[in-house]
């Protein structure tokens, strides 16, 4: 099956990805031709060299019929080595053909059949050369397979010939050197067309496309394809044409990211598949299909194509012999997979085990390795970091003692990602140095490249920009040697999001800028949409509106060449983002409730809780503050729906401001209440680099607007309290900002505390994430049974809450100065006036300041009162003081004299540090 291509970047910003099958496709090593030896060949002594060998010296004959038998022996032997299929293994089959080899070459041998023995040697140098390239020792291949190209060889033994091109390109193709590849597959074309060899040559048309594929020229590809596809059916090759129609089908899937024209080759497949009872291949592509349904938002199809392929699956194992172990292991774990892709975790574990266990049976290793890692990509589907960790870790050592290098670099990698998920950025970057230790040894450049992205995303998580643009940059350079058009440009947009981030808005552009030319020039539809978004954000964080406009509508014609309403949904809420951010508020109204509409269409709740969010933003931009409250309700039961506490509490927040901006403040009060209760149960920071941040508010916003509220109904009702309410909240918001600059600096506050509960914490913390993606992710609720699979899932999500919140309780009582950090209880940790009061004699004076946007607080406490004090907004405060500081720099100096200045002087100098005037509430 041809690997789906990483989801959209603009996907990732908006959604949780959907299932990926090609995840839980293990990916084995395929023998660029299969080895074989002369004898298999079908190819003997010609009659010429027969009689030749007839007429020989007694010696002669008896050397020559002794060394045939022989090489038939070896080549034997080779052959049970080759097909065990591990590392050890194949050396042992290098070594015995390296024997066949020297026999080959004798000088008796090469004198009375020369013919013969020169075919001989090319397919011995072929079979060496196919050992070494799946070791992953591609030079030492490339070094035999071109000796065996150089033996001129007759007519009739030229079939080696063939074997020998679609090797060599086979290992360029490894190389990542694609058009060198398809520069030797085309060779090969040519002498199949000559020898109206049809199968073979769809076959090598079939194998340039996949290139051209790789290459980003997706055009290319499908040319490619349609010749092959016009061979099986002039030949009325069923099986061919349903094989190249799916890889057209994927090709305008991932490649154009075209859903619909590719769904219209699929069926198309499918339809062939149907007449011919394959029920495996209609199985596939079914999945497929319903990956693509999945994709797209059509929830209810893609559900119903997996439980055809579900159904299909299971009747062919209930048909195959017992003996068929290899082909029981490879149909369970086409089961596991949709089962997966149907969210039965527990079911795809259980007939990945059933496989696991028949593989052992079989004694291959390499099979084993595969399963492991899809047994650890379903851990991490179900949220079981650590299990996933150690499937990995065993998939790790079978590798490592079967010497299949180039897949222990692929697990190395898989282990990286497992650990970064796991919050442990120093252990992913450890594993993914060891990766890259494997692949330049090597000389493996595309996965070195995709490695090195990898590593820059850790670096870019860490905050370490420089870092990780220069790991980018070591890639790009890869993938520009290569001539990887594709890759090249998924790097440039990953280097313009870096730039971003570290407000380098300049650099940003630049490659953006680059990253949409090369897509654009290969066609390329995600990674010009993921350009487009790019230059969207960047302008519109520099506050250049018409500049952003002009990229967001871009981004809307783009998606109208797809005609499907999920990207029609993320060009709309672009373009309403900065026709908000710009002013024209009817304009941003109109566009997001289009884009609102259509995400409705597809049923992509997360897209609609999104657009709903903007819709409050614009009617309270508009003065329609009833119109947004009720936009706002709806968003909070769709983020309730999918058990969001994030989205929950901005909502919350949001509402607070429209019923403040009103004048409601008691409702205010009580929307903000719970804004905070929802967050300081949420023990990472609510901000994540997803689509939402560009509007969410942080949790200090939350905290300072508070703070704010409960001054302004202090200034109102000086009696009730609400400025030592106020001070408890400023209390709460440093201790929650302490906890996230502790987690930001990785400072270890967990010495001491039981290793069993933090383990425990962490289990429990990693599975309500994976359970709240799910609910999000969910199919279609309208059904009856996914009604039932919701409420189960909300259930699971309470019980786990449930658990934590018993471990926590645990935690308080075994380790109260971990706790207190970890989850301060603001009854308990936090102290109040009465309990700060306590802390202070009768000469001491807390100052405490709060500073917001448009104000700031000061609070003076002594032992037996508070008074309060409303003062400028942080940036007049932050002036004042950096010109104080500028004072005392200057006063500080070796030849300053500040005491000898001018009283004017003095007092024009004080003068401009005393901006910020203290008003008395």
């Amino acid at each position: 099956m041809t690997s789906k291509n990483a989801v959209s970047q603009t996907k990732k910003d908006i959604a949780a990805i959907p299932l990926n099958r090609s995840l839980l496709i293990a990916q084995q090593p395929q023998a660029p031709t299969k080895p074989n030896s002369p004898k298999d060949q079908g190819l003997g002594l010609s009659s010429e060299e027969q009689q030749k060998l007839e007429q020989a010296t007694p010696y002669v004959k008896a050397k020559v019929n002794t060394a045939l038998a022989r090489t038939q022996q070896l080549s034997n032997e080779t052959m049970k080595l080759f097909n065990q299929e591990t590392g050890k293994s194949r050396r042992q089959a290098i070594a015995k053909w390296e024997e066949i080899l020297e026999i080959w070459r004798q000088k008796d041998i090469r004198a009375t059949i020369p013919k013969y023995a020169g075919f001989a040697e090319a397919a011995t140098l072929h079979s060496i050369g196919t050992a070494y390239s799946l070791l992953g020792e591609n030079q030492k291949a490339l070094e035999y397979l071109n000796q065996g190209l150089a033996i001129q060889l007759e007519p009739k033994y030229r079939i080696i010939k063939r074997n020998i091109l679609l090797g060599i390109a086979s290992v360029y193709s490894g190389f990542g050197d694609k058009q060198k590849a398809i520069d030797y597959y085309n060779q090969a074309l040519s002498v199949f067309q000559a020898e109206k060899q049809d199968s073979s040559a769809a076959g090598t048309l079939s194998s340039i496309a996949q290139d051209y594929k790789d290459l980003g020229q997706a055009q290319d590809a499908i040319d490619s394809y349609n010749k092959a596809l016009e061979i099986h059916q002039r030949n009325k090759e069923l099986e061919g044409q349903a094989s190249i129609l799916q890889l057209i089908g994927l090709t305008y899937y991932d490649s154009f990211g075209n859903y619909q024209k590719g769904l219209v080759f699929l069926k198309q497949a499918l339809e062939i598949q149907r007449r011919t009872k394959d029920s495996l291949g209609q199985a596939e592509i079914l999945g497929w299909m319903a990956s693509i349904y999945n994709f797209s938002g059509d929830k209810q199809n893609a559900l119903a194509s997996l439980k055809e392929a579900l159904q299909l699956q299971k009747t062919v194992l209930a048909k195959l012999p017992q003996a068929n172990l290899l082909g029981q292991g490879s149909v369970l774990s086409s089961i596991a997979l949709t089962y997966a892709s149907l969210y039965n975790f527990q079911e795809a574990l259980n007939y990945l085990n059933q496989a696991r266990s028949l593989r052992q049976k079989i004694e291959n290793p390499g099979l084993e390795a595969g399963t492991l890692s899809q047994i650890a990509h379903v851990y991490s589907l179900s949220g079981e970091k650590q299990k996933e960790l150690d499937s990995l870790n065993e998939a790790l050592a079978l590798n490592h003692a079967i010497e299949n290098s180039a897949a222990e670099a692929k697990t190395l990698n898989d282990i990286a990602g497992t650990h970064l998920s796991m919050g442990e950025p120093q252990q992913a970057l450890d594993s993914h140095e060891q990766a890259l230790d494997i692949q330049r040894r090597l000389k493996l450049l595309p996965e070195e490249a995709k490695t090195l992205k990898d590593m820059a995303l850790v670096y870019s998580s860490l905050g370490d920009y420089k870092q990780s643009l220069g790991t980018s940059e070591q890639a790009l350079k890869i993938s520009e040697r290569l001539g990887d058009r594709n890759t090249e440009a998924i790097t440039l947009n990953d280097m313009c999001n870096v730039s971003r981030k570290a407000q380098d808005y300049q650099q940003a552009l630049k490659y953006c800028n680059s990253a949409l030319k090369l897509s654009q020039e290969q066609k390329y539809f995600s990674s010009e949409q993921n350009a487009l978004v790019g230059l969207v954000k960047v302008y519109e964080l520099s506050k250049d509106y018409p500049k952003a406009l002009d990229n967001a509508k871009k981004l809307e014609v783009l998606a109208s060449q797809q005609n499907d309403n999920f990207h029609k949904g993320i060009a709309l809420f672009f373009l309403s983002r900065v026709y908000l951010a710009s002013g024209e508020y009817q304009k941003a109204l109109n566009s997001s409730k289009e884009g609102l509409s259509a995400w409705q269409k597809v049923g992509f709740r997360l897209g609609e809780a999104n657009s709903l969010g903007y819709l409050g933003k614009i009617y309270n931009s508009l003065k329609q503050p009833h119109q947004a409250i009720e936009t706002y309700n709806q968003q909070l039961a769709l983020w309730r729906k999918m058990a969001d506490k994030a989205g929950e509490a901005d909502t919350l927040y949001n509402l607070a401001v429209t019923e403040r901006d009103r004048g409601n403040l008691q409702n205010a009060l009580t929307q903000i209440k719970a804004t905070i209760t929802i967050i300081e149960g949420i023990r990472t920071k609510v901000n994540s680099e997803d689509f939402r941040t560009s509007y969410f508010a942080t949790v200090q916003d939350y905290y300072k607007f508070y703070i704010d509220l409960l001054m302004q109904l202090h200034e109102k009702d000086p009696s009730k309290g609400y400025d030592a309410l106020a001070l408890h909240i400023s209390e709460r918001s440093r201790a929650r900002s302490l906890m996230e600059l502790l987690t930001e600096a990785r400072v270890n506050i967990r010495k001491g505390v039981d290793p069993k509960l933090l383990a425990e914490e962490k289990r429990l913390r990693w599975k309500l994430d994976a359970q709240e993606k799910l609910l999000q992710e969910k199919l279609p609720q309208e059904q009856p049974s996914n009604k039932e699979a919701q409420t189960a899932l909300i259930k699971e999500i309470d019980h786990l809450l449930s658990q934590q919140k018993e471990l926590q309780t645990q935690i308080r009582i075994s380790s109260p100065k971990f706790a207190g950090l970890q989850y301060p209880d603001p009854e308990r940790d936090i102290l109040k006036l009465p309990q700060i009061q306590q802390q202070l004699d009768k000469d001491t004076l807390l100052l405490q300041y709060s500073l917001g946007k448009e104000r700031s607080y000061l609070w003076a406490v002594t032992p037996n009162s508070i008074n309060s004090y409303k003062l400028p907004g942080r940036e007049a405060i932050e002036t004042s003081v950096g010109k104080f500081k500028e004072l005392l720099t200057k006063c500080q100096k070796a030849d300053a004299n500040c005491q000898n200045l001018p009283a004017e002087q003095k007092a024009k100098d004080f003068q401009d540090i005393a901006i910020a005037i203290m008003v008395r509430t």
